[in-house]
């Protein structure tokens, strides 16, 4: 025979007697020796419908009216005689606890810790100066307690709102239940199940458990604690908050400008109506704004920034090359790593960081901030604008579009395939034409002229500029590049050694006095390039003595007195 010694059953050891008859009448008997230790639970004393003394003798004893009648009401604090209802008049005296019956009772504690359950009816159960705990398993259950009544706590099966000087709750059972503070700071614990735990107003703990739980936050000073896999869990806070371990997602609430950050998961964090700072931390985060003027911080290439349209004036600082998302406005690249930033179809405010790096404003109206580092900007709207600081760096524009380089950005190239425009500015700008027609103009400084493949039309300005013919469409046939403004004294035209093979010159270095012809042809073996002094135009000769066509790739002002310094092998 084996078992467990009941709720009250005291320490000892214990014979008893066992007779077993059977059917045709024979038996047998014997002697049973049990050995039972005693718990600190204490004894279990039963209330009967007649008036009965109950009197414990260890710590922590409990008297149960659960089989009452009808309700009963019953007050630890009356140690004379007292009428219970339906249960009679019982005399209780050193009972710590109480257990009602399954109708609607009224307990009523004393000064010593107490644990006062109600039982299955609606009931009302009133604790003293002790710590106490009260079980709920109704909604319709109700709990007071005194100011300055000991530190209580709530253990309900149901969904609970604390009332007022009660500190904790726990959630028991299996069912989806949702529990609620008070103006105390509170202690909340969830149970296995998906739970909603709002603290209240006081600085709160609340403990998740398994399930996926969602916490209410509404001061900076309340703490959330889950462990390890418990779940996919959810903070909606009202203040600024920062994720807890182990918490997946944050949603911002309220309408005052506060701020969420993540933790080293993948979180989720969703903004208000107002302007929010939106950080994930490490790991793929998302970040969704509200209709506020929200920043968001971006540290991985796996992060999303999520925006809605008209939701206010955006800003992404990225430590990561990064991609504005649509309904975003600005991005700004942090961090001292060579990174990219790319817009999208709004008019973008970008701004680089200290390192190299590639900007790109797209499709919109942009306006692109490059910072130290030799920065590098892809313009396609004639809107677009660049900005550069004098010493920052040695900077590239990149345009498929009309385009005049602003001050401290020293090189321009054309892209794409429609004839247009470049120009320079103060500096020493080199400025390279794309396929097709291109008027390229130097500016003030030492520039470098490079039209590319087209009939281009190239002027160097004031300096000493070079123009350059490093395409073989020019000594194919069909392209011809035309100088406005070639000087002698300080210009140079500069022949690309791939493209002009018939030069074994050494690189970079002018072309011999013999292999320069002025005149309208070829006369001898190495009569490479002739300049017609009555035309301005200027050929390209591959066999140098005039057997074979010799080819137009330039054509520069009349009479001027060029010698063999004013080309140059490159």
């Amino acid at each position: 025979m084996t078992g467990s010694p009941g709720f009250g059953d005291l320490g000892g050891t214990y014979t008893l007697k066992v007779t077993a008859t059977d059917t045709h009448g024979l038996f047998a008997d014997g002697t049973l020796t049990v050995a039972v230790t005693a718990f600190d639970a204490g004894r279990l004393l039963v209330s009967t419908n007649g008036g009965d003394t109950l009197a414990g003798t260890l710590s922590n004893d409990t008297v149960t009216y659960a089989y009452a009648a009808a309700s009963v009401s019953v007050s630890l604090a009356i140690t004379a005689s007292q009428n219970t209802g339906s249960a009679g008049s019982d005399i209780l005296t050193n009972i710590d606890n109480l257990i009602g019956s399954h109708y609607n009772d009224n307990l009523t504690g004393n000064a010593q810790n107490n644990v006062l359950d109600g039982g299955i009816g609606a009931d009302t159960l009133v604790g003293g100066l002790g710590n106490d705990s009260y079980i709920i398993d109704i909604i319709g259950d109700v709990v007071t307690e005194k100011f300055n009544g000991g530190i209580d706590k709530v253990n309900s099966s149901v969904t609970y709102t604390l009332p007022g000087n009660v500190e904790n709750l726990t959630l028991i059972g299996t069912l989806a239940i949702n529990g609620t503070g008070n103006a105390l700071a509170n202690i909340i614990t969830g149970n296995a199940a998906n739970n909603t735990l709002s603290g209240g107003a006081g600085a709160d703990t609340m403990i998740g458990e398994l399930g996926d739980d969602t916490f209410v936050v509404n001061s900076e000073d309340d703490v959330v604690i889950e462990d390890i896999e418990e779940g996919t869990d959810k903070i909606n806070s009202s203040v600024t908050y920062v994720l807890s371990t182990n918490v997946e997602n944050l949603t911002l609430t309220g309408a005052l400008a506060i701020n969420g950050t993540g933790n080293d998961l993948a979180n989720t964090l969703t903004g208000n109506s107002a302007a929010n700072q939106l950080d994930g931390g490490a790991n793929a985060d998302t970040l969704k704004g509200g209709a506020g003027d929200d920043t968001y911080f971006v540290d991985d290439a796996g992060d999303i920034v999520t925006e809605a349209l008209n939701a206010g004036i955006d800003t992404v600082n990225s430590s990561v090359t990064h991609t504005l998302k649509n309904n975003v406005e600005n991005l700004n690249l942090t961090g001292i790593l060579a990174i990219n930033g790319t817009g999208n179809a709004l008019a973008n405010l970008i701004t680089g960081n200290a390192a190299n790096n590639i900007l790109n404003g797209g499709t919109g109206a942009d306006s692109l901030i490059g910072g130290l580092g030799n920065d590098s900007y892809t313009i396609d709207n004639l809107g677009d604008t660049v900005s550069e600081n004098s010493n920052e760096g040695v900077d590239r524009v990149n345009s498929s579009v009309t385009y005049t380089l602003p001050s401290n950005v020293e090189h321009l190239t054309l892209t794409g395939s429609s004839a247009i425009n470049g120009t320079g500015n103060e500096a020493a700008n080199t400025i390279t034409g794309n396929a097709a027609a291109n008027q390229l103009v130097g500016g003030v400084g030492d520039d470098i002229l490079n039209g590319g493949a087209g009939n281009n039309v190239l002027t160097g300005g004031s300096g000493k500029d070079y123009f350059q013919f490093k395409t073989a469409d020019h000594i194919n046939g069909g392209r011809m590049d035309t100088i406005t403004d070639f000087s002698v004294a300080d210009d140079t035209i500069k022949l690309d050694k791939l493209v002009f093979t018939v030069f074994t010159n050494p690189i970079p270095s002018p072309i011999t006095a013999g292999q320069l012809i002025i005149g309208s042809q070829a006369l001898d073996s190495n009569d490479f390039i002739i300049y017609n002094s009555g035309t301005g135009a200027v050929l390209y000769d591959a066999d140098g003595s005039g057997s074979g066509a010799a080819v137009q790739f330039a054509v520069v002002s009349i009479g001027l007195a060029m010698t063999n310094a004013d080309f140059h092998v490159i």
